[in-house]
């Protein structure tokens, strides 16, 4: 599927409209008609945020995978595989490893 493609497919999923995305963005209507029929193909700042906007790897809108979102960040590995109970130990032995930290920024053995 091209680039076109999946950015309108995208954009009518979340029941958009070009003005609506176009305006999120900071781009003209024009311009994300043009991206949609592949006449025009976006700078890399405005790829960006289009990604940001939808959530999505830039990889999906590509065509370079179909799975539309990145693998997790490790913060959402740790949100989705850890108990509250480990959170609080976790967090517990970052601060511990903090204080730790002498002044000019090197660490005591422990």
């Amino acid at each position: 599927m091209e680039f076109g493609n999946r950015l309108r497919k995208l954009r009518n999923q979340n029941g958009l409209s070009q003005k609506e995305v176009a305006i999120a963005i900071s781009v003209s209507v024009n311009a994300i008609s043009q991206y949609e029929t592949n006449k025009r193909f976006p700078e890399a700042d405005v790829l960006v945020r289009l990604c940001k906007y939808y959530k999505i790897s830039a990889d999906y809108l590509l065509g370079l995978t179909e799975q539309q979102r990145s693998p997790q960040t490790t913060g959402e590995v740790l949100e989705n595989t850890l108990s509250r109970e480990q959170h609080v130990i976790l967090d517990e032995l970052i601060k511990m490893l903090n204080k730790e930290e002498n002044i000019d920024g090197k660490h005591k053995d422990i």
